[in-house]
């Protein structure tokens, strides 16, 4: 329990440093935020890495699979429905002029 207690004075120190340190000198107040976070949150360094190593171990399968293709797709039914809708319009109109003239 006193260990508890102990700690989480240390926690509300270095909270109270980071906030003092950023009103005394704002270049310094980011240095003493992240000591305040390493000292919070201990476990979010070790799981920061394995994330971010896990992430370059994705990447590197990725990259060796080569470059990116992309193909059109030309299929008739690509189309969207309003370029179809004014399509219609459009040969409505042509045909209700030519009806006329």
């Amino acid at each position: 329990m006193m260990q508890l207690v102990l700690r989480l004075e240390h926690i509300e120190h270095a909270k109270f440093r980071a906030m003092a340190q950023t009103m005394i000198a704002p270049s310094k107040g980011a240095e003493a935020f992240e000591e305040y976070v390493k000292i919070a949150f201990p476990y979010q360094t070790r799981g920061d890495t394995e994330h971010s190593d896990r992430a370059k171990r994705i990447l590197a399968q990725e990259a060796a699979q080569g470059p990116l293709s992309v193909t059109p797709l030309n299929t008739p039914g690509s189309e969207s429905r309003l370029r179809r809708q004014r399509l219609r319009q459009r040969e409505s109109m042509y045909r209700a002029k030519e009806n006329k003239g």
